[in-house]
Order: structure tokens, then C-alpha cells, then sequence
């Protein structure tokens, strides 16, 4: 009689390069939560927040060829995307196929985008920060606080609304690039589709 042979899944590993810890914590949340046969996720934050060096940490991890996909997850509000060195940076990174998820203001926007449509504009984190505590009153950008949380399954029952904001704050947005909006929801995708 001839053996049943179990079909082996495809891996699929997929690294995120954080700029900071907030955004680590969420991932490190996401992939706990959910363990998917055949895939993989990585959070991994850059030695330092600058995005000359959070881009260098993905180049260099893209180069290995161990993952599938490489993301950069970043503020676009505390980087300086303007300088020629980060410019150059940004366009090697995208030729090598590295994706960025970023947000501006910050993170946090996407974190309120769960309980709300974000304002279409926003002077700093503090103000995207302020509004989040009057859905999520405890919510703090304290590494330690949040490691105690899980900070992904927190949000995942109002995952649905953000994704719906997120689409339109990035509609209202357009082209202006000083406009509210979070690209996370184009990580998420990449992380569930199929294998």
C-alpha cells in the first residue's frame, strides 16, 4: 500500500523593519496572534529611528535573499525623506523591492483609524496620540507598557473600520503629500495573502 504524502506548504517569510518600537511591538502582536502554516513574520527595528538607517538594515537584510518580502514601517513625520542621501536610499530600496508602510503623522493614525476617520491633517504625534486615548484611554508610546499589552489583538476586533479609513484618509489624501494617511493596510494584504 502506498504512503499518503502530506502536501508541504510553500514558505512565505516576510520581514518588517521598524523605526521604532510601537510599531515592532504591533507586529511582533500580529504574528503571535497568528501562526499561519507556511508563513513567517519577522519584526525586526533598526538600531537607530533615522530612515537613512532603517532603510540600510532592510537593503542589507534583502540582500541575504531570506525573505519573500521586505517592509519598512516608518513616521514619515520625524523623517527627513528630503535629504539627497535618503532620496537616493529610498529609490535603491524600492528597486530592490523593498515596500515601505508608512504613516504620516505617525503609527498611531493607523491605531485610530480603528475607532475613527483620522483628521485630514495633524501638527504632530501628540495631537494623533490624544485622540487615540478617547477610544483607547490606557494606550501609551511607553516600549515597556506596551510589551505588557498585545497591542495587536487589542485593535483586531475593529480591523474592518481601519482598513476602511485607512482607504479613504489615502483617497482624500492623493498626491498632497502633507495629508494624513497610513500605508499599513498594503502590508497587511501582503502578509494574508495566499501562499
Amino acid at each position: 500500500m502506498a504512503r499518503k504524502s502530506k502536501k508541504i506548504l510553500p514558505v512565505r517569510t516576510i520581514l518588517v523593519v521598524t523605526e521604532g518600537s510601537s510599531e515592532k511591538i504591533y507586529f511582533t502582536s500580529l504574528r503571535d496572534a497568528f501562526k499561519v502554516p507556511g508563513l513567517t513574520i519577522i519584526p525586526k527595528e533598526a538600531k537607530h529611528s533615522s530612515l537613512q538607517y532603517v532603510l540600510e538594515k532592510a537593503m542589507c537584510e534583502k540582500l541575504t535573499g531570506a525573505y519573500e518580502s521586505v517592509w519598512v514601517v516608518y513616521d514619515r513625520d520625524t523623517q527627513h525623506s528630503d535629504s539627497a542621501k535618503v532620496k537616493t536610499l529610498l529609490k535603491k530600496a524600492r528597486k530592490q523591492g523593498i515596500k515601505m508602510a508608512d504613516s504620516l503623522p505617525c503609527f498611531e493614525v493607523w491605531l485610530l483609524a480603528h475607532f475613527t476617520l483620522p483628521k485630514a491633517t495633524y501638527h504632530n504625534q501628540a495631537a494623533v496620540i490624544d485622540e487615540l486615548r478617547m477610544f483607547h484611554s490606557t494606550y501609551v508610546k511607553n516600549q515597556e507598557q506596551q510589551k505588557r499589552q498585545d497591542l495587536f489583538m487589542e485593535y483586531h476586533p475593529h480591523l474592518p473600520t481601519a482598513k476602511k479609513n485607512a482607504s479613504q484618509l489615502e483617497r482624500q489624501a492623493g498626491s498632497d503629500i502633507d495629508k494624513t494617511k497610513t500605508l499599513i493596510p498594503n502590508l497587511l494584504l501582503d502578509i494574508t495573502k495566499e501562499v
